[in-house]
Parts: structure tokens; sequence; C-alpha cells
């Protein structure tokens, strides 16, 4: 049976370390166009169309992006990206607002329970967005134990033979598991599920690497409105 090592555990942190993008306005709307390209799509295609759009200043602020759908859409077609996503991004363009973002970024540090209801309001908030894809988002802004239940998370926990986790299965019962799991290993949520994914993801060492380097790189030279 597979266990993460302390070196897995090293690289998950190593990897979320480099996923949080923080909580600035535009930011967090950068991390939600992010998650909605990740939706059924390879991870490196999905990468390479987040950079593109980055670098294009297509994504520098919600009204950026409303400002320019026809780039946005002629830059989602050539990269064989369907119509729906590119509604997604211009719904949650126009959705997010400054009262939306500011619900979610103060409740970073709030209990349990609360930050569950903001969820809940992210995903009816925001078009396109699963609790899965809001919780990425949330991840994203440093929440530690709200967590992305992704595919490698299902096939971690049935590789372990625990076969309660179903597609069936309530969001928050599976994710208090996953917590239990992870607090036993002294780790949060978001520690544990980035461990998972850097030992079964099938993109290894510098890929992942080089892909946080070129993010950050472009997020930090970015200042658009």
């Amino acid at each position: 049976m597979k266990e993460l090592t302390p070196k897995d555990i090293e690289r998950g942190r190593h990897i979320l370390k480099n996923e949080v993008t923080g909580t600035d306005y535009n930011t967090v709307f950068q991390s939600i166009v992010y998650t909605i390209l990740a939706q059924r799509e390879q991870f490196q295609h999905q990468v390479d169309c987040f950079n593109k759009m980055m670098a294009n200043e297509l994504i520098a602020s919600p009204r950026r992006c409303l400002s320019r759908p026809s780039e946005v859409w002629e830059m989602l077609r050539h990269m064989s990206l369907n119509k729906t996503k590119f509604c997604y991004i211009l719904c949650a363009a126009q959705n997010y607002s400054r009262k939306m973002h500011n619900t979610m970024v103060s409740g970073i540090n709030l209990p349990r329970e609360d930050q569950i209801e903001i969820r809940k309001k992210i995903v009816n908030t925001v078009d396109g967005l699963s609790f899965k894809g809001a919780s990425l988002v949330m991840v994203k802004c440093g929440y530690p134990n709200i967590v992305p239940i992704d595919t490698w998370i299902y096939k971690w926990y049935d590789h372990k033979g625990n076969n309660s986790i179903t597609w069936n299965n309530k969001y928050v019962e599976l994710e208090n598991m996953i917590l239990n799991d992870a607090k036993l290993l002294n780790l949060t949520g978001a520690e544990y599920q980035a461990s998972i994914w850097g030992k079964s993801s099938t993109y290894r060492g510098t890929e992942i690497v080089d892909y946080f380097k070129s993010k950050q790189k472009l997020i930090t030279n970015f200042k658009g409105k």
C-alpha cells in the first residue's frame, strides 16, 4: 500500500507554496479563470492557455476581460477550448464583485462552518465553478483546510482500499474524512491534497517547478486594470 513519504510531503508543501497566489482582487479573478480552464483539460494544455491569456493581458482584471471579449474568444478557440468556457469566463468577469471578493478573502481565518458557507456563495455566484473548483480558488487565496477533491484524491483513496469515497457522497463529508487523515500526518488539508497530487500526477519535477516559476513571473509583472 502506498503512503506519503517525507519527500512527498516536502514536495507537496513546495507545490502549495507556489500555488497560493494571493488575495488581490485581480489575482483572485485570475485564479477563477485558471480554475475554469482546468475543467476536463490536460494540465499542460490548461497551463499553456492560462499563460497566453496572461501574457496578452486578456485577464488583467474583470474589466479588461469584459472590454476584449472577441480577443478572449479567439484565444480560447485557437487553443481548441469550447465556447462554454468562454461564457463562464465572461460571466465570472461580470459577476465577481468587490463585495464577493471581500467575503472570500475575509473568510480565511474564520471557523470552518463559515468557510463552507462562503464556498456555497462562490458556487452560487460564479457560473462554471463546482465545489471542487471553488475549493481550488479558495486554496489559491490561502485557505489551509479547504480541499479540492480531484481525480487524484479519488484514485488515492480507491488505491488504499477505502470505498467510502464515491461521486455520490456529499462533498463536505468527504472533505471532513480527508481533513482527519491530514491531521494524522500533521498536515493541513491543502498540504495533504498537494502532496497526493504531487505524488500521483504524471507531471514531475522540473515541469511543475517551471510552470510555477513562469506563472509567478507573469503575475508579479502584471499591473493591469
